[in-house]
């Protein structure tokens, strides 16, 4: 088979004969063929102008004999390993390799679009089946000048002539409405179920967004009875918020004007400059419409939490990942960011660790730590009864940044915490006349020394004074003392220093 395979002796669409082993050859994706009786009319045409640009058996092969030599042919070129044209073959193997590549240049007009129709057909039906991720990296969408572009590396702007070529509403559920948002893409497609929108700047794939509008009655203006305020917060394709750090986006007044550091959308009705690219800062309206944004941004929080594919948890991570810190945001917008932590801080909006179901707290009431031991032995319940304080729930604390949640109030636990909640243990031991455990000493004594050694050179002295007035220590002869009273010795075993002198052990028991 090697040697067969090494032959040249098929021939092509092209007028070619190339041997297998150097291509890779599908067979022709005529209507008899499984592609051609699954796919569309424009799938069908899009795939017989590929048939001359990618490497095809000309169909004369499989009908020059009679019935029983053609269909022996045929099952020899399978064994070959010469292909059926699938839609997903020809655009994982041939389409976006030769967009890459760079290769695309040297193309028609003709075939470039057959490419591009070809992708979308494919996503159309089966939107699990590319990653579009890739797709978008590497496409390349001819304008109307006639030039070809990539989407991300240029600003696209889709007449309305050309979203409806492609018949964009069409890729989504019935429930989708037009909604004249951003109007520099043409159309927005809204979810009214889900408050979610698609803005078109690709054609084949939308950015999705989450969509928080808010309707406010203007009064500075007699002329303008009410205008519209909107959020939007990027998503994956698949509808989730993107895993990593959220891209900086775009403030809109209809148009973009330019980015203030905003993780998310802001679309309003603001009053700039001939230059578009700045707000006028000293404008009462613009002001207004500012002062409104904090309490907007707090209540999307909404959005994500009614939103099929998050649980409550997850929603909550998906939204804090939006938040804005002190000095994120410039210019016209800075004063946003304290503005909404502010409103965060006074807000229930953090999970808390509960082994049913789930409680919420405002940030300043809870903790975080991820110390196994001081959890172990400062429980959720002591650190609720001593300190009125709750654990963070441990997936928000390992997916959220602790600066964010540091901004918000949450505080680390840190020994002057371990310190108050020990006091109170044994204030209550001291009234129902019961001491600590071995092991319970044992644990205490763990968590103080993992805290104090990151306590400032400052503090460490005062707290230590604490820790040595506590009856924490317990002795072989079954009492449990404080070391600021007693003198206290290691047990003089037979690994200890003075172990090794045998004559040491007899005065243990008296010490």
């Amino acid at each position: 088979m090697e040697t067969i395979l090494s032959l040249p002796i098929i021939p092509l669409v092209n007028g070619s004969v190339v041997a297998l082993s150097e291509n890779t050859v599908f067979f022709s994706a005529g209507k008899r063929s499984p592609a051609g009786k699954n796919a569309s009319a424009s799938m069908q045409a899009a795939l017989t102008v590929l048939e001359q640009d990618i490497p095809t058996v000309h169909p004369d092969v499989l009908r020059s004999l009679d019935g029983v030599q053609n269909a022996s042919v045929k099952r020899m070129l399978e064994n070959m390993g010469v292909k059926h044209i699938s839609s997903e073959d020809v655009i994982k193997k041939h389409v976006l390799p030769c967009f890459a590549s760079g290769k695309w240049k040297e193309k028609s007009t003709d075939l470039l679009l057959a490419y591009v129709q070809l992708i979308k057909e494919q996503w159309t039906s089966d939107k699990q089946s590319l990653n579009m991720q890739e797709v978008r990296r590497v496409i390349q969408v001819q304008l109307t000048s006639g030039h070809f572009v990539n989407p991300q590396d240029t600003t696209v702007q889709l007449s309305v002539e050309y979203l409806s070529m492609f018949d964009l509403p069409s890729m989504f559920p019935e429930d989708f409405a037009v909604r004249p948002l951003f109007s520099t893409v043409g159309p927005v497609l809204w979810h009214k179920c889900e408050n979610v929108i698609s803005c078109s700047g690709t054609w084949s794939e939308p950015t999705l967004f989450f969509a928080k509008f808010a309707f406010l009655f203007n009064q500075l203006n007699p002329s303008v009875e009410s205008t519209e305020l909107a959020l939007a917060f990027p998503l994956q394709t698949d509808g989730k918020t993107s895993q990593g750090e959220p891209p900086k986006q775009d403030v809109f007044a209809f148009l973009p004007l330019r980015c203030f550091g905003f993780k998310f959308v802001v679309q309003g009705d603001f009053e700039i400059p001939a230059s578009r690219q700045d707000i006028l800062q000293d404008r009462q309206w613009n002001q207004w419409l500012r002062s409104h944004l904090p309490e907007l941004f707090v209540d999307s929080l909404d959005c994500f939490q009614k939103h099929p594919e998050f649980d409550k948890i997850s929603a909550v991570v998906a939204f804090l990942k939006h938040v804005p810190l002190e000095g994120e945001l410039y210019d016209f917008f800075q004063p946003v960011a304290k503005q909404i932590l502010q409103l965060l801080q006074g807000m229930p909006c953090l999970p808390v660790r509960k082994e049913e179901g789930s409680e919420w707290k405002t940030p300043t009431e809870i903790v975080m730590c991820k110390h196994k031991g001081t959890v172990e032995i400062v429980s959720p319940e002591l650190l609720q009864k001593y300190l009125g304080k709750y654990y963070l729930d441990q997936a928000v604390q390992k997916s959220v940044s602790s600066v964010l949640l540091k901004n918000l109030g949450v505080c680390s636990i840190e020994v002057k915490e371990v310190v108050e909640v020990l006091r109170g243990v044994l204030k209550d031991q001291l009234n129902s006349g019961r001491e600590l455990t071995i092991l319970d000493s044992a644990l205490w004594l763990a968590c103080l020394y993992h805290h104090l050694e990151k306590t400032p050179a400052d503090d460490y002295h005062v707290t230590m004074e604490t820790i040595l007035s506590l009856p924490i220590i317990p002795l072989v002869n079954g009492s449990v003392v404080a070391l600021s009273e007693n003198t206290v010795f290691f047990s003089a075993g037979k690994r200890s220093p003075a172990g090794k002198n045998a004559s040491m052990c007899t005065y243990e028991s008296d010490v």
